[in-house]
């Protein structure tokens, strides 16, 4: 139960029609069981989907919320790898060069004929080698994301700072690296992330006061190295 919306104002949050949000109601639908929508509007916009409490990976049956996910128009699929080619594509990249960069540095080259755009890693015929390497790369990003947007989350004493806008944020600090990648960007690597936790600390910090980004750090830092032990095990 995800929720598919057209995102006319281009924030990749959902507007409910009041007047914070500009008197404009965004049309969405929910996703079945399966994943699987129809959406019918007339608004101009992208796609986005967003998730909640409520939603269940239909492959693994964990409940995945605070994830904001994209995919270039005319994309058939929804995950993290159309996420990053959405946001490479907004950020100067050709399709193609941004498919590219995308499978090298996400381990996906291997994948004969992979098309970022419409492929399904449960459709028939696809191999469990292909399946298993895809759908992996997926996991790293999400369960890489979701721990840093936690601990970033949990250190600040902001209540704005949410789960789901770091875990958004740090989708642009991924692709950052994706772009600029001339090789494997592993996420089971303590650089990387510890890079991405810097970047993090960075953008959600970057107000505070001195008397505040102590005690941010008092809990941030520490809880990293945590993380960064965790990841490459």
């Amino acid at each position: 139960n995800a929720r598919v919306f057209v995102d006319v104002d281009g924030d990749e949050v959902w507007d409910d029609g009041t007047a914070a949000d500009g008197g404009i109601r965004e049309d969405y639908t929910m996703t079945d069981s399966d994943a699987k929508f129809t959406l019918v509007s007339n608004q101009m916009g992208d796609l986005v989907v967003t998730t909640t409490d409520e939603t269940i990976d239909t492959l693994s049956g964990v409940s995945v919320s605070g994830l904001t996910l994209k995919a270039p128009k005319g994309a058939s699929v929804f995950s993290p790898m159309t996420t990053l080619l959405a946001d490479l594509e907004a950020d100067g990249l050709s399709r193609s060069d941004a498919q590219t960069q995308i499978k090298n540095a996400m381990g996906l080259s291997g994948i004969a004929n992979l098309d970022l755009m419409t492929f399904n890693p449960m459709a028939q015929g696809i191999s469990t080698s292909d399946q298993a390497k895809y759908l992996n790369a997926n996991a790293q990003v999400v369960g890489a994301l979701k721990t840093l947007a936690s601990l970033v989350e949990s250190s600040s004493s902001d209540s704005s700072v949410t789960e789901a806008a770091v875990f958004d944020q740090g989708m642009g600090a991924l692709m950052a690296k994706v772009k600029n990648s001339s090789g494997l960007v592993n996420l089971a690597d303590e650089t990387v992330i510890s890079d991405l936790g810097s970047d993090l600390k960075t953008e959600f910090t970057r107000d505070m006061t001195m008397a505040e980004l102590t005690a941010f750090e008092n809990k941030f830092d520490g809880a990293l190295v945590n993380v960064k032990k965790a990841t490459a095990l």
